[in-house]
């Protein structure tokens, strides 16, 4: 090459120091030229440095191959979430987002899975949300979103991982019936997981049902 740039960061006492060699052949630029490159070199790094600071930056079509997306597809996700990656679809992911998307029109999925789990004693339902918002962010991929609007479907990776978690305290004072109040509640989460793009594929819903007795319902 007529010009050639070898980089590289070693950890110093004072933090990490950036050491740049340039090697060049002299019969086709001139040393000033090499020493004027090198400093717009150093200037850009500095404002790219400087722009992560104050709050910039964001993702790029490298850093989500292999899924294929233009800079302006990844901008225009990023106005409406907070990335932490974006994934191109299994072929099974794909077949569950094709019905998805039909049971979304018609109301029901086939494809949502349900656990309906009855809870008896004492329970304190924010420390049961926090416990599984710890276990929601381990595995981020579990609060994806889904977009088919490009020319490949893909997954989105949230940088904060939330999962759709609803309490509902029934009043049994009112005579109702219990079980259908809860089979409607149910029903509403299996319709809450057919729309992948707006809503999680995973949600959580927690019922008390009665003094110390609950029933915890999983939907994904």
């Amino acid at each position: 090459h007529s010009i050639e740039l070898n980089a590289s960061t070693a950890d110093t006492d004072t933090g990490p120091h950036l050491q740049a060699n340039w090697t060049w052949a002299p019969s086709a630029v001139e040393d000033e030229q090499v020493d004027w490159l090198s400093r717009l070199w150093f200037e850009a790094l500095a404002g790219i440095c400087a722009h992560v600071r104050r709050g910039g930056g964001g993702l790029t079509p490298s850093d989500i191959a292999p899924a294929q997306l233009s800079q302006q597809q990844i901008d225009e996700l990023g106005r409406r979430y907070r990335i932490a990656d974006v994934l191109p679809l299994t072929p099974l992911q794909q077949g569950l987002l094709f019905h998805a998307n039909t049971a979304h029109e018609l109301g029901d999925d086939v494809y949502a899975v349900q656990l309906d789990i009855s809870l008896r004693g004492p329970l304190d339902e924010h420390r049961l949300s926090d416990a599984v918002s710890t276990v929601i962010s381990r595995p981020p991929n579990l609060a994806a979103r889904f977009c088919a609007e490009f020319d490949e479907p893909v997954q989105i990776v949230p940088a904060h991982p939330v999962v759709g978690w609803r309490y509902i305290e029934l009043d049994t004072a009112d005579g109702i019936d219990v079980e259908e109040r809860v089979e409607q509640l149910s029903a509403a989460e299996r319709a809450g997981v057919c729309d992948l793009a707006a809503q999680q594929a995973l949600r959580v819903a927690l019922i008390r049902t009665a003094a110390d007795s609950h029933r915890l319902v999983l939907t994904n």
